[in-house]
């Protein structure tokens, strides 16, 4: 007697890739919710927190780091090679859809090479062509069959150029909501320059990225140093990503009153005085939890003369993009000063009324993060848009 074939469907095959360590954190939570609507199983790109749900991780961020147009240029034999790789790769194991989170740039071509083999493309953050090169937002129409968008008005963007775009709302305010949770707060505590006297808690953020780390932390530990000097009672944290993260900063040879912690970001922002923020992420985590900072990057000569000459709008940060204005200070390349840093770095940790007004007008940015739930909102539009794939 025949036995019977057990009729049993495969789960929906699906490439996923992110860059960096908030896209790792974003495409795990999207992971997450997309599990709970289907049986999914993911490969692709990632980091810690997308191999904890059980994603097959082909290259690890920490691999993948790089910063600047220039630093870009010297990696884009190693690029072009994982683009191939990851076609190779799609052609053996037919993924149904592609979801592609932050890394733009690597997202647009690998974008572009998987649609030639008609395999749909998402992307998760839409590139900031707005502020870099407006006219991009054509090919980024033409590679992906939908944008999942951070802001509002980006969505108004696409669908003024007719292509397909979706409000997903930014994952950092669930984030900062849970973090607050975990450590039973409603809010950040905020401290009045009388109950910091000489003791403000400062947190040094330099980047995520090994690039920005090794570009950033020789200013932060001489700002700290000269800070220490008048303020011999502030104290210093720095917030690791990871145990690489770690080990790199360790090598600076931080002073006694420089700490690295684990308790990461939101904890060491939440319990901060103030804080000297790299333009990125971290910039929208300072301002959901109302901790007054300034902004700082350095990159490459070339890449910052060709970022002045092609930048859309006056700010880098996007807490400025969104106010519209410079609600934090900015200090790029040559401006990353002791002398413009340290007069800035004490007005954010006693003058009462600018940091006051300035927590007052984080909430512009709170608003435009949108409500909560992101991932799920990602999750739910991606659902039903892979259900009707054939």
């Amino acid at each position: 007697m025949k036995s019977k074939k057990i009729n049993e469907k495969k789960p929906v095959n699906l490439l996923i890739t992110a860059g960096e360590t908030s896209g790792d954190l974003l495409g795990s939570s999207i992971i997450r919710e997309l599990k709970k609507k289907g049986d999914y199983q993911f490969w692709g790109l990632g980091g810690d927190q997308m191999k904890k749900e059980r994603t097959d991780i082909l290259l690890h961020i920490d691999k993948m780091s790089t910063l600047g147009f220039w630093e870009g240029v010297k990696k884009i034999r190693f690029f072009k090679k994982l683009i191939n790789q990851i076609v190779k790769e799609t052609e053996r194991r037919k993924p149904k859809a592609v979801i592609l989170v932050d890394f733009s740039g690597f997202s647009v071509r690998l974008a572009e090479a998987l649609s030639r083999k008609n395999i749909p493309c998402y992307k998760i953050v839409s590139p900031q062509f707005w502020a870099w090169n407006y006219k991009r937002i054509h090919r980024i129409k033409k590679a992906f069959k939908s944008v999942l968008c951070l802001y509002d008005f980006e969505v108004t963007l696409y669908k003024k150029e007719k292509a397909n775009a979706f409000f997903m709302g930014h994952p950092l305010a669930d984030d900062v909501k849970e973090s607050l949770k975990k450590m039973k707060l409603a809010k950040a505590p905020f401290r009045k320059t009388s109950q910091i006297k000489n003791r403000p808690r400062i947190a040094l953020l330099p980047g995520s990225r090994f690039s920005e780390i090794k570009n950033h932390m020789p200013f932060l530990i001489e700002l700290a140093q000269s800070f220490h000097k008048e303020y011999p009672e502030a104290k210093f944290e720095v917030p690791a990503s990871g145990k690489a993260a770690e080990k790199l900063i360790k090598s600076f040879n931080l002073p006694s009153y420089v700490s690295i912690t684990a308790m990461g970001t939101h904890k060491t922002l939440a319990q901060a005085d103030c804080a000297a923020a790299c333009s990125g992420t971290v910039t929208l985590e300072c301002a959901l939890l109302e901790t007054p900072f300034f902004i700082f990057y350095k990159t490459s000569w070339l890449t910052y003369r060709i970022g002045k000459m092609i930048m859309q709008i006056p700010y880098i940060g996007i807490v400025n993009m969104i106010f519209k204005d410079f609600l934090a200070r900015e200090f790029l390349q040559h401006e990353m000063t002791l002398k413009n840093a340290l007069p800035e770095l004490k007005k954010l940790s006693f003058d009462e009324f600018y940091r006051t007004d300035m927590r007052n007008n984080f909430v512009v940015i709170k608003k435009a993060l949108g409500e909560k739930d992101a991932a799920k909102k990602a999750a739910s539009f991606l659902h039903e848009e892979i259900r009707r794939l054939k």
